[in-house]
């Protein structure tokens, strides 16, 4: 039997007993859970950091002709050569830096083609100059981007924003799978209903617009099965080594373990039989399960379950 589990704290329903893929990636139902983990991972560890943040963004130059795989195969390569030598350790000791987290961001136009670009918090001593910051980290930046086979602008293929009083709004952003880059950070609201947002260049909006039309989707498919098989495997949010004892966060968990995971404070609403459940999953009404049950009125849920099972 298939469990209707309720969170009370963020007025939140999942499932339970069933089996999950862990791609937050592909996913619409891992992707919520394991973004909802991660932002509260990160809410608690900035919030222990007593020293400064600072949110760098990392872009390259690319065309509708790029592969989604050979734009990845750059900024990774150029992300290593960043990272590693002794002028990062030098970077690291000049600036005060402690570790990072990052996360890796892909967005799709029909102009542009795929647009992959990195978001790093660097966690820093407190008086840190900015635009030194900035000056050194593009340099270097652009530097390993040519010498990966890339290329990128001054000023556009690097962008470095101080953060001093808006950590939790950070830690919303490099966890939120679904966001909106040129828009504002996100809010605790946008975050709460992010599995329903749909950002004009996401995955989620370019798939949704793209199944309306079968002539179309039938074109798109192979932009589909390209974006899946270059993000299986990547992790949504990684930590540099060592930085979760010093944030004193807890044992690191992989997305498929999260995902696998009940959530703290939920409680059981419901269980449906397994009759029920195949309407449900028949008549494609999953989604529209978890909306009607996140107030965690019992009556409401029965009400809709009656409905779709007559």
């Amino acid at each position: 039997n298939v469990k209707l589990l309720h969170n009370k704290k963020y007025m939140r329903a999942h499932y339970g007993n069933l089996m999950v893929c862990g791609s937050v990636w592909t996913c619409p139902v891992c992707a919520s859970k394991i973004s909802e983990r991660r932002k509260a991972e990160l809410i608690q560890g900035f919030n222990n950091w007593p020293g400064g943040l600072v949110l760098v963004t990392l872009t390259i130059r690319h065309n509708k002709k790029d592969k989604l795989a050979e734009s990845l195969a750059v900024i990774d390569r150029a992300y290593k050569l960043l990272t590693h030598g002794r002028g990062w350790q030098d970077i690291k000791t000049l600036f005060g830096i402690s570790g990072s987290v990052s996360n890796l961001e892909i967005t799709y136009s029909d102009n542009n083609g795929w647009h992959p670009h990195k978001h790093i918090v660097y966690l820093v001593d407190n008086n840190i100059n900015v635009d030194l910051f900035d000056a050194v980290l593009s340099a270097r930046w652009l530097k390993y981007l040519k010498a990966s086979g890339g290329y990128g602008l001054e000023g556009v293929a690097l962008t470095c924003v101080a953060v001093t009083s808006q950590k939790n709004r950070v830690a919303e952003y490099i966890s939120a799978h679904e966001k909106e880059p040129k828009k504002e950070l996100w809010t605790i609201e946008s975050e709460l209903t992010k599995a329903y947002y749909k950002s004009s260049s996401s995955f989620w909006s370019f798939l949704d617009d793209w199944i309306m039309d079968v002539t179309t989707f039938k074109e798109k498919q192979k932009l589909i099965k390209e974006y899946a098989a270059c993000t299986k495997g990547r992790r949504s949010v990684v930590f540099s080594r060592g930085l979760r004892d010093l944030l004193n966060i807890g044992q690191d968990k992989n997305d498929l373990e999260i995902s696998q995971e009940q959530e703290e404070n939920s409680e059981l609403l419901l269980t449906l039989a397994r009759e029920i459940w195949q309407e449900v999953v028949k008549k494609n009404k999953r989604g529209e399960l978890l909306k009607v049950a996140s107030n965690g009125s019992l009556e409401d849920v029965i009400v809709f379950l009656d409905n779709i099972c007559l």
